[in-house]
């Protein structure tokens, strides 16, 4: 392997290492447990290490860490924070659509919109599309290998980053007939 190469995966790793333990630290004493927040100031913390390591060492590789550091931003919005965060969005919407409203409305107005809508139909049209899931001969749903390789990144999302357990309740990786 190309000793740059290795250097760089090296380097992404460590990094990489250091924002999990970060984070896991950061997110065990906030009151608030907001994983999106939680993340980035881990990000930021490793960053400024990684960033102050390579001042001193060797500045001509202080834009590798910059490049890992915005690949570990991508990769922290695009798996915990949307695993996490899916609902609120919806909630956000709602509050706003309809101001002043009470719980109890939120909640009607979520299973409303959620279960009596053609929302599952579309998830389940969307998973499909993807490969994640296939409906047998008898019409039930069946998660493929691909499926079941994303779904146990959500579990290992779930995991690392104490995502919601009612958006992913299980904690079992499977690759069952892969």
């Amino acid at each position: 392997m190309n000793p740059s190469l290795l250097n760089i995966l090296s380097k992404f790793l460590f990094i990489f290492v250091g924002y999990l333990i970060a984070f896991k630290i950061i997110n065990y004493f906030s009151s608030e447990k907001i994983i999106f927040y939680d993340g980035l100031l881990a990000i930021l913390i490793v960053g400024l290490a990684a960033i102050l390591y390579q001042l001193f060492r060797n500045k001509a590789y202080i834009s590798d860490s910059i490049i890992i550091l915005l690949i570990i931003i991508i990769f922290h919005i695009l798996v915990p924070t949307i695993v996490d965060r899916s609902i609120s969005v919806s909630i956000l919407d709602d509050i706003n659509l309809h101001p002043e409203n009470s719980k109890e409305y939120l909640i009607l107005s979520f299973q409303k919109n959620f279960m009596e809508s053609n929302e599952i139909e579309k998830r389940l049209n969307e998973q499909i599309e993807s490969g994640n899931i296939k409906i047998t001969s008898d019409g039930t749903y069946i998660l493929t290998c691909k499926g079941q390789i994303t779904h146990n990144l959500f579990v290992l999302s779930k995991a690392v980053f104490a995502t919601d357990e009612d958006i992913v309740r299980s904690s079992n990786l499977s690759l069952r007939g892969c």
